[in-house]
């Protein structure tokens, strides 16, 4: 049985470089799940909803940048400008992102040497 280093470790006392940011990651890492899932609920619920607002913010950040990526791309190609029901639109979507996601699996697979053939495929 493995013995777990806790806060009053003396590797952990004040005095030492970092002493106190050493003491809070040992005490959590050697941590029991149950003294985890403790250190954890001390974190007062107005910082966390502060965190996932925050989150939220990027994660719609993120989402904005790539949907204006992927219509730049759609409008080069044309697309704007065909007659496409929205439906058939993301069926051809999905299985443009299935093309490519079979082919990024197939290249993970194959060596980095491999032939190919004349329409780049294996």
């Amino acid at each position: 049985m493995s013995q777990s280093v806790g806060c009053a470790d003396p590797a952990f006392l004040p005095g030492r470089a970092d002493a106190r940011s050493r003491s809070m990651v040992g005490c959590i890492l050697n941590a029991t799940p149950h003294e985890r899932r403790f250190e954890m609920t001390k974190k007062a619920s107005g910082k966390i909803r502060e965190e996932i607002a925050r989150l939220q913010e990027q994660l719609k950040l993120a989402e904005t940048r790539e949907a204006e990526r992927i219509g730049r791309i759609a409008l080069r190609a044309g697309i704007a400008e065909l007659e496409i029901e929205e439906a058939d639109l993301a069926s051809a979507f999905s299985e443009l992102a299935a093309r490519f996601r079979k082919k990024g699996k197939a290249a993970k697979a194959e060596p980095a040497g491999a032939p190919q053939g004349a329409d780049g495929e294996a």
